[in-house]
């Protein structure tokens, strides 16, 4: 009966301890811990992107942000180039190919604040990569590592981009001084899995702007 109890006692540690090193955001799993090439990174802050349709708000995705080390604020995060970076997108609604399309080209005219002779050939293979309808749950991926932009699309990996001006163009739209929305910014930004920050640390460098991307980005 003694090993009875004990096993059960253990599955039940078990458990707990997987839900909670993998807590959930709008029904989404987050994990803490990513990595790439070998290099440990956490979850450096969530949020969720919506519209505002008829009145009512319409949930598009979840965006998880992770990084090396905390970055709390946004020309950290541009200045940033001795640590890769994992930006995962995970959509709670079905997307057409024609919107996916739309929403990423507007998205990236209006939030982008960094500019370079590339930018438009950049642009369009950056689109072509992501051109594929989205299903309900399903992710799209940004890594970088290095000089390198590794585009995944629903965990099929769509190409690479080289160059360290393409990434800050791409961290313009999240993380610059037009991001998508500045709820969703701060939340990237929270530095969510370092709790050797206080919480004064971490809001000293949120700044909260309530002002919002007009852009209506994706619905289905």
């Amino acid at each position: 009966m003694r090993g009875m109890w004990l096993s059960f006692l253990i599955f039940i540690f078990t458990v707990f301890s997987t839900v909670a090193s993998n807590p959930s955001f709008e029904g989404i799993k987050l994990p803490e811990i990513r990595q790439i090439n070998g290099v440990e990174l956490h979850k450096n802050g969530h949020g969720l992107r919506s519209i505002h349709f008829f009145g009512m708000e319409v949930k598009v995705y979840v965006a998880v942000f992770y990084s090396q080390k905390p970055l709390l604020n946004g020309e950290d995060v541009l200045a940033c180039d001795d640590s890769p970076m994992i930006l995962d997108f995970t959509f709670l609604r079905n997307v057409s190919k024609n919107r996916v399309i739309s929403a990423w080209r507007q998205q990236i005219d209006y939030s982008s604040s960094f500019g370079y002779e590339e930018f438009e050939k950049d642009k369009d293979a950056f689109i072509e990569m992501l051109t594929s309808p989205i299903s309900n749950g399903g992710t799209q991926t940004i890594q970088i590592v290095d000089d390198d932009t590794i585009f995944i699309d629903q965990g099929v990996q769509k190409g690479i981009i080289r160059g360290r001006n393409f990434q800050k163009l791409f961290l313009s739209i999240f993380f610059g001084e037009h991001a998508v929305t500045e709820d969703l910014k701060s939340g990237l930004l929270s530095g969510h899995s370092y709790p050797e920050l206080s919480l004064s640390q971490k809001q000293s460098y949120v700044q909260l702007d309530k002002s919002s991307n007009p852009i209506k980005l994706i619905t289905s």
